[in-house]
């Protein structure tokens, strides 16, 4: 019986650590003041003028763009 249960346990994917995610980053181009917000999948503090164009994180970005306040700048 511990020897089906190791054998279950070895067959598992290891599970990809924080540090070896990968992250989606788009430009982005700030079509009005935006101001200061931190951003809710990084946590990081961002402030975006008109017309600045920055790579940030998809999931930090995604609702300004959603709201008309940042265009996605396409490759």
């Amino acid at each position: 019986m511990a020897r089906t249960h190791d054998a279950a346990r070895s067959r598992r994917t290891p599970q990809p650590s924080r540090r070896n995610r990968l992250v989606a980053v788009v430009q982005v181009s700030a079509v009005k003041d935006v101001g200061q917000f931190v951003g809710p999948e990084s946590g990081a503090n961002v402030e975006l003028k008109r017309g600045d164009e920055q790579y940030l994180r998809r999931g930090d970005v995604e609702h300004l763009v959603r709201r008309g306040d940042l265009v996605h700048i396409l490759p």
